[in-house]
């Protein structure tokens, strides 16, 4: 979800002049279009001057769920230049979608992402690719929820599809985004399901109440469509809405993967299909698509990645230091977000140069499948056509005496260390699962007080600079008093001023920690399913194995820091409590058959 003003894009000044011109000119439509069940879809189309003359144009198209009009068209709002100005200087028509069954388009959602929004985006570019002002192209874009559907619009198979450009993108929304590790992430769920729900049903009150959610409090409500002046049929579609299913009504006892699920009117349950669940249609379609992610947006970069090991289909991923939606950088050893390299404006450089070819040339240009990857600490770019990198090696460092992280295992039986869950333990409000509300800094500050409350083991300084890219793996060995439990491991670089800084994460749930040894896609670690029929309740006392990967990342720890891992039983700013009530107590077990550890994909300076 991103919810910045997408329309602020810092163009350059002559591009500014050339979009203030086109404010006053440009021809903007918004219409119904009838798809095959006769449901109607709300369309908004931004057009060139010159479209009225008969010049023909491509279109770039965004199906999106959070109102396809921005504040500035329903309450005056600034002057910098908006969406559909900007595809328009840069000589497309842009064509704004409500999806199915949210802003002003009839119909119900009883899922986030159903098959029939698939075929209601192949429709809609069939509908487009046949007006007078098109030369039969289409390209699909977006950032978040309307990334997440330029994809799927791949799926519909429809001819006139050229490329794609889906940005920070949830490839398998269980474990990358709404329930990591088998967690139910609170910070971004809560808030999300009362956002959506409040859209849907055009509840301007509780939108304007949303704190983090500053672009929608200037809004009026859903914009209707052009013949539509006395708002009957908006508030007919919106009668439509209320039959929609959400998270805050029906996800506080969500666990397990089969659980999201939505459920009709009459009570049939409707699967959710992730992104990976399309590969099939997506690789017979081989449409070239560009994928951005960020290292510390909530799972992004870990999808992007898999996407990118797994699918066929042409395929350009860059991953950089970046917040949701590339508004700020996160770059872990930046004094404080600053700006995000590259710039908006370069960004959006990157985007139209990537259609032109095959938007405005007609030309079947191939793209190398490549992943162009940011190191922080280092701050460079690098290119690779395999993941992990050539050169990378994984490499294991142990807990150990003294809570010391040791690249040597530790020989003695029964060595151990016992931890009272700290249920005060957190990790901020501006972490990348909370700033996906919004687009706000990914910040997580110096974390020594964070982790006076944890389990840590630290390394001895790092005698030279230490790469780390790709997915760190821990392998921990516990027993607890209870049956259930959040295992949250963070993996940190401390200074010798002794300030901590956050590199990575991963978590596990207890309960789900048995290993599936059938994949759907390239994992990068061990995989767990998250099903019901999977389900692993610990046994009090004795000994098992969690063993799970990080979030990935590229840094350069330099000389003289040192490694840290920091263990943790619950993060209050982000996740559910597990167990919602009682006090555990875990013992970690490191030494002899039971070598709790860290395994890190790196390359030696």
């Amino acid at each position: 979800l991103v919810l910045y003003s997408h329309h602020d894009v810092g163009m350059a000044r002559g591009a500014r002049k050339r979009v203030t011109n086109l404010v006053r000119e440009c021809v903007r439509r918004s219409i119904y279009v009838t798809m095959r069940d006769g449901v109607r879809i709300a369309v908004e189309l931004w057009l060139p001057p010159s479209a009225e003359d008969g010049e023909k144009f491509p279109a770039i198209v965004w199906f999106t769920r959070y109102w396809r009009a921005g504040m500035e068209s329903q309450a005056g709002g600034n002057h910098s230049p908006r969406l559909g100005d900007l595809m328009n200087a840069a000589g497309y028509v842009f064509a704004h979608v409500d999806a199915r069954g949210s802003g002003a388009s009839f119909g119900q959602r009883f899922v986030e992402y159903p098959d029939e929004e698939v075929r209601d985006a192949g429709e809609i570019i069939e509908w487009l690719s046949a007006q007078t002002w098109s030369n039969g192209r289409i390209g699909t874009d977006g950032i978040s929820y309307t990334g997440n559907t330029a994809e799927l619009a791949a799926a519909s198979n429809h001819g006139a599809l050229k490329a794609a450009t889906p940005r920070f993108t949830d490839f398998d929304n269980y474990a990358q985004i709404h329930f990591p590790g088998g967690l139910q992430s609170t910070a971004y769920l809560k808030d999300w399901g009362i956002f959506v729900k409040a859209l849907d049903r055009n509840d301007i009150e509780t939108l304007h109440a949303i704190d983090n959610m500053p672009t929608y409090k200037a809004m009026l409500g859903v914009k209707p469509v052009d013949n539509d002046p006395d708002q009957a049929l908006l508030r007919e579609c919106i009668k439509d809405h209320v039959h929609n299913v959400y998270f805050v009504d029906h996800g506080r006892n969500w666990l397990f993967r089969d659980d999201l699920a939505g459920i009709t009117p009459d009570g049939e349950r409707i699967a959710r299909r992730p992104l990976f669940t399309y590969r099939d249609e997506i690789e017979s379609a081989q449409i070239p698509m560009m994928h951005w992610a960020g290292w510390l947006d909530s799972g992004t970069a870990d999808g992007a990645l898999a996407r990118f090991a797994t699918f066929k289909a042409p395929n350009l991923t860059i991953i950089g230091p970046w917040n949701h939606g590339a508004i700020t950088s996160a770059n872990v050893f930046a004094a404080e977000p600053g700006p995000p390299v590259p710039s908006i404006q370069e960004q959006w450089q990157q985007v139209f140069s990537f259609f032109e070819p095959y938007l405005k040339n007609g030309t079947a240009a191939p793209i190398m499948r490549v992943v162009r990857y940011f190191t922080m600490g280092r701050d460079e770019w690098h290119t690779t056509d395999v993941w992990p990198p050539r050169g990378i090696t994984y490499k294991p460092w142990y807990c150990s005496n003294h809570e010391q992280l040791d690249v040597q295992p530790q020989t003695e039986l029964g060595s151990e260390d016992r931890y009272a869950i700290d249920f005060e333990a957190a990790s901020g409000k501006t972490t990348r699962w909370s700033t996906s509300m919004g687009g706000t800094p990914v910040d997580y500050g110096d974390r020594t007080t964070a982790d006076a409350l944890l389990l840590c083991y630290t390394s001895s300084p790092l005698k030279s600079p230490l790469e780390i890219t790709g997915h760190p793996v821990v392998t921990l060995y516990v027993s607890s008093t209870h049956t259930d439990g959040a295992f949250i491991v963070y993996l940190e670089s401390v200074a010798p001023s002794g300030r901590v800084t956050y590199l990575t994460e991963g978590m596990l749930r207890a309960i789900h920690r048995k290993i599936s040894d059938a994949p759907p896609y390239e994992n990068f670690g061990p995989y767990h399913s998250f099903l019901r029929q999977h389900a692993m309740p610990l046994v009090p006392g004795e000994v098992a194995e969690l063993s799970f990967k990080l979030f990935p990342t590229s840094v350069e720890v330099p000389a003289g820091h040192a490694l840290r891992i920091a263990i943790a039983g619950h993060d209050k700013d982000t996740f559910v409590r597990v167990p919602e009530t009682g006090s555990p107590l875990i013992q970690l077990h490191r030494g002899g058959a039971c070598p709790s550890r860290i395994e890190l994909p790196i390359r030696q300076a």
